[in-house]
């Protein structure tokens, strides 16, 4: 395990999977980081694709206190992301804010929360990819509808004072994929704040 010689707090990685945050010593600080994942979720670009392109990890939360984390995903003009602790969801696309409040959001520790992106057939010029979060195996809210399509967007966490255990796949996941339906329940623009 390492240490900090300030004795702050700080997330290390562990693996590939696992990021433990190492709580500060008596007059530390703890420190928020951002993790992204190593590669990007990106949009097939096959014309001969006829099914929707789904991407989704999901990452298990451990605290004791104080625990501050956002899971999401994020790009250069895009920042989507569940604030659990705030109890958010955070849209930011081109510097401009957005959230949806979700006021009887609640969570502890160990419990699992998922980030879901599915990208539609090229075929289906109408439509358009959108995000969705899960907690525990259960959809959280409604999708976000991305308003523009992109190329590819990237994975990521912010910790301070909590730590994760994330799987991208490697295990089964406790949302059922195999019965995920392509989402027609969106939040509207003015459900935004």
């Amino acid at each position: 395990m390492g240490f900090c010689r300030e004795g702050n707090g700080f997330p290390q990685i562990k693996s590939k999977t696992e990021i433990k945050y190492i709580n500060c010593m008596e007059n530390g600080y703890n420190n928020t980081a951002l993790i992204k994942s190593e590669n990007n979720f990106i949009k097939p670009i096959d014309e001969f694709n006829q099914t929707f392109t789904f991407y989704y990890y999901e990452s298990k939360l451990i605290f004791e206190k104080n625990e501050e984390i956002n899971i999401g995903f994020g790009n250069g003009n895009y920042i989507i992301y569940l604030s659990p602790n705030n109890k958010l969801i955070f849209y930011n696309y081109q510097n401009k804010s957005n959230y949806i409040n979700l006021p009887l959001f609640v969570y502890k520790n160990e419990d699992i929360i998922g980030c879901g992106l599915v990208y539609p057939p090229k075929k289906l010029n109408n439509k358009l990819p959108y995000i969705f979060f899960t907690k525990n195996g259960k959809q959280i809210g409604k999708a976000i509808l991305l308003e523009n399509d992109f190329e590819s967007i990237r994975p990521f966490v912010w910790l301070k004072c909590c730590s994760i255990e994330t799987n991208f796949g490697d295990y089964s996941f406790l949302y059922n994929v195999s019965k995920h339906y392509v989402i027609n329940e969106f939040y509207k623009k003015e459900e935004f704040k």
